[in-house]
């Protein structure tokens, strides 16, 4: 039983090794949702864990304020749905993104999630309307 135990720890312990952080700060934030900047070149998967937090000053006392996971990554910006909130989400609060599968913020593609140097212009321009032609002799 124990050696059984034993092994599933150890199949366990590799994904946990393999979770990478993201540090970032809130941009801004509702009470369902917030935008999160970082300045990474990781970035974080959707459906990844949210934990948004505060320092006390003078320690290093971590103050919970909310969990959420990653929605989506557009351009610069990480946007989170809020799950658990205990207090209230405010702009500069600290934020830490556990990430199993993080990817380089360079290797972003267009798509759901999109950094500005991944934007590639339309396919084709948007038509412009031509001047109606009615045919009617004007003086």
């Amino acid at each position: 039983m124990q050696n059984c135990l034993r092994f599933i720890l150890l199949l366990a312990l590799p994904a946990s090794l393999s979770a990478i952080e993201i540090t970032g700060t809130v941009r801004s934030a509702t009470d369902k949702s917030a935008t999160i900047v970082t300045d990474s070149g990781l970035v974080p998967t959707p459906g990844d864990k949210v934990a948004i937090y505060f320092k006390l000053q003078g320690t290093e006392d971590e103050i919970s304020v909310a969990r959420g996971h990653v929605v989506e990554i557009v351009a610069e910006s990480i946007n989170v749905q809020i799950d658990n909130a205990t207090g209230e989400v405010a702009k500069d609060q600290l934020v830490r993104i556990t990430s199993a599968n993080p990817r380089k913020r360079t290797d972003l593609t267009a798509g759901p999630s999109i950094t500005p140097s991944a934007m590639v212009p339309p396919l084709s321009p948007t038509p412009t309307p031509s001047p109606k032609k009615d045919g009617g002799d004007h003086h």
